[in-house]
């Protein structure tokens, strides 16, 4: 895939604020015979927020009320020491 930046702006009755994200792009793949990679491109695009704390500023900007925020560890055949961040939130 190919990582590109991109801008994600956000306006609610909360405020309005601008965010970096990380663009994964899967829609160009290809296999190892040159050939489009179906299952890769089924992947889409992913979007990474570059920090924690703008997570939370979208957390805010939406209204919500964050009542969690813990970090979860998982295991992949790539990396076995993956960690993501789990928030809990009430409307």
């Amino acid at each position: 895939g190919q990582l590109r930046d991109q801008e994600l702006a956000i306006a609610t009755e909360y405020g309005s604020k601008s965010f970096d994200m990380s663009v994964l792009d899967y829609a160009e793949c290809v296999n190892n015979a040159g050939n489009p990679d179906i299952a890769i491109r089924a992947l889409g695009q992913q979007a990474y927020f570059r920090s924690t704390e703008d997570v939370v500023n979208l957390i805010e900007l939406t209204g919500l009320t964050q009542r969690r925020h813990e970090t979860f560890n998982f295991s992949s055949p790539i990396n076995t020491n993956n960690q993501v961040d789990v928030f809990t939130l009430q409307a």
